[in-house]
């Protein structure tokens, strides 16, 4: 299932980043045409080869200049596209943080889980974890 495979990467992600870890938001999508989403970097590249988990440990820690945005993933969650600025239009009726709270990262990630072609979205700080969201919604834990 997606979202269990989404939870996963990321809880590694956070884990593998270390004491640098400065926090992660990805974007899984189906179609990137409909995305609206602008690069924050101009020397990203258009595909990006090589371990999702290694390269968004990688580009998450505080010292990458990639560190910032929201990074796209294929439906089988390899990196289409890194430091994306994600424009998502606020839901109205979101519930932002629950009990643990969440900043701007959290919001976008949940705004944007309801935009069409986005599978789904999460997000990973060294504060509340990791919050996987779908359809405009945070997705509970496997339990």
């Amino acid at each position: 299932m997606l979202i269990t495979r989404l939870r996963s990467l990321l809880a590694s992600v956070r884990e593998l980043g270390g004491a640098d870890f400065a926090g992660v938001g990805v974007i899984v999508a189906s179609d990137l045409g409909v995305l609206p989403i602008a690069s924050l970097r101009t020397d990203c590249a258009r595909s990006v080869d090589g371990s999702a988990l290694e390269m968004l440990a990688a580009v998450s820690r505080a010292g990458s200049r990639y560190h910032d945005g929201f990074h796209v993933l294929s439906p089988d969650l390899h990196i289409v596209l890194l430091s994306q600025y994600l424009a998502a239009p606020i839901l109205q009726d979101a519930v932002l943080g629950g009990s643990r709270g969440g900043g701007a990262r959290y919001a976008a990630a949940l705004f944007g889980s309801a935009v069409p072609g986005v599978l789904a979205t999460g997000v990973a700080t060294s504060t509340y974890g990791v919050a996987v969201f779908q359809s405009g919604a945070e997705m509970e834990p496997d339990l």
